[in-house]
């Protein structure tokens, strides 16, 4: 991984303005009750709603990464060169308002479809009562079409007020701008690609699973990964990922999963620049881990 060294300490300064209408929304749902079921020690499992700052918060952290903590990378190759400090502010408020976003149009698409593809969003805190961890998981019989998605990112922008717009506003203002969207499109169009081909059927879709770098190796992942596994073996179906780099598909593997397909990300007007370790992972039901 090819990054810059800030001439200045590491800091996070990636909050963003969020001002939204949706916060009394039901979030509640029986598919989030259902996986703080299945924890083994349910005491520190809650769920989230995906309206709060927090989980945007860690979802943020986690993924821009930090000096000492490997950010996710297909994310950090779609932002380019002119982003790829790890300190630049602009950088982290993109990924920060990109990852609150996600969850909160899952949510809108779920909404559309009177719950037919339940959305569950849950976090490990710590005994001090401090969020530490989030899995952001969608209960499916097949995967999302283009079209409802499409429909409920516009809804997301009538609903979750200045989130959508900083986030469009980042990106527009960041170096290399246009370069990035597209970037994103091929992050976004081979994830689907991936998705319809390894998990047609019903399935359970581990879409993020992020861990804020000072809390890692604490055990947050592990609880939330077995979580899951459990409700997808109690329900006979397979669960479905995917992940980038060299050590995250080995972290997955301790939960069950296998690499059904390794592939680069790249454009074709600069095949050079190019990312070549984006998997598509699943774990069979009752499979080790």
């Amino acid at each position: 991984m090819a990054t810059e060294d800030s001439t200045s300490a590491y800091k996070w300064s990636g909050s963003i303005l969020d001002f939204n209408c949706c916060h009394c929304c039901p979030y509640e749902n029986r598919l989030s009750k259902d996986l703080i079921a299945e924890a083994i020690d349910n005491t520190n499992l809650h769920i989230l709603s995906p309206w709060d700052a927090p989980p945007g918060e860690v979802i943020g952290r986690s993924f821009s990464g930090t000096p000492t903590n490997e950010p996710e990378l297909s994310t950090h190759w779609a932002l380019g060169h002119p982003l790829s400090d790890l300190n630049n502010s602009k950088r982290q408020s993109i990924v920060r308002a990109f990852f609150t976003l996600i969850p909160r149009i899952a949510w809108c698409e779920n909404a559309m479809q009177c719950g037919k593809a339940p959305v569950a969003f849950v976090g490990d805190y710590d005994s001090n009562d401090n969020l530490r961890a989030v899995l952001f998981a969608r209960h499916l019989d097949k995967p999302p079409s283009k079209c409802r998605e499409v429909c409920a990112f516009c809804g997301v922008f009538c609903c979750t007020g200045t989130t959508g717009f900083e986030a469009c506003c980042s990106i527009c203002c960041a170096p290399g701008a246009c370069s990035i969207v597209e970037k994103f499109d091929v992050v976004d169009t081979t994830m689907k690609r991936m998705h319809k081909t390894y998990a047609p059927q019903e399935h359970l879709y581990i879409y993020v699973m992020a861990v804020l770098p000072d809390r890692q190796g604490e055990g947050a992942c592990s609880r939330l990964m077995r979580t899951a596994s459990r409700y997808a073996d109690k329900h006979g179906i397979p669960a479905y990922l995917e992940t980038s780099g060299e050590r995250n598909p080995k972290i997955y593997e301790r939960f069950g999963y296998a690499v059904s397909e390794r592939t680069t990300l790249a454009l074709r007007s600069k095949p050079d620049d190019a990312f070549d370790a984006f998997h598509a992972m699943v774990r069979q039901p009752g499979s080790l881990g």
